[in-house]
């Protein structure tokens, strides 16, 4: 499993000068612009507020999406102690921005992006940059006042074919975000669909293969 560089012991060395374990070391994953880590769940692990078994389970690694798709998850951060080793991933679901930490061993290995895709909800616009540098943009529909598209950090987890039309567009990118409430409309008429998450609707097959 890939994980980003830590902070060693100044003499290299599993213990400290005074012979006790080493303290622990977190280090960060992912930066969400420029740098990102992701990985498929290996195990359907209990997720938990802090990084210890015993700390309160906050959700639970899944295999599928809703729409049967595998399930991704970003890796925000790690922290080592001892032999034992957690990651910080997202916990897509109502409501929108729980993270759990999960153990490292629940997540296979690691991939990279360096992607990251702006959606301005006031300019009606999505940037896509990569490395830091945008290399496409159009322009966006969001969700009415009633089912507004939330705002957030989240990430695509799938690219599904369009069931809306022609107006949507070939393809549909699903992402981590949850509308705030549930949609009673099997129709995608807003960026919310029978199993209400948010979508972004365009011709985007080319920069997601």
């Amino acid at each position: 499993m890939l994980l980003a560089p830590a902070i060693a012991l100044a003499d290299g060395s599993p213990l400290a000068a005074t012979g006790k374990p080493p303290a622990a070391v977190v280090a960060d994953l992912s930066n969400l612009k420029t740098l990102s880590f992701w990985a498929y769940p290996q195990a359907a692990a209990a997720a938990h507020e802090n990084p210890s078994a015993t700390a309160r389970v906050v959700g639970h690694l899944r295999f599928l999406t809703s729409d049967g798709e595998a399930q991704v998850y970003m890796a925000l951060r790690s922290y080592t102690a001892a032999d034992s080793t957690w990651v910080s991933v997202p916990v897509p679901g109502r409501p929108n921005g729980v993270v759990g930490w999960v153990p490292a061993s629940a997540l296979g290995d690691m991939h990279v992006t360096h992607d990251y895709l702006r959606i301005s909800r006031t300019a009606f616009r999505a940037t896509l940059y990569r490395a830091g540098h945008p290399i496409w943009s159009a322009p966006i529909g969001v969700g009415r006042p009633g089912l507004p598209t939330p705002a957030g950090h989240f990430y695509i987890t799938e690219k599904l074919r369009a069931i809306g039309g022609p107006f949507y567009g070939p393809y549909a990118l699903a992402t981590s975000a949850y509308a705030p409430t549930r949609c009673l409309s099997l129709t995608v008429t807003h960026p919310c669909r029978s199993r209400n998450r948010d979508h972004i609707m365009s011709d985007l097959s080319s920069i997601c293969s």
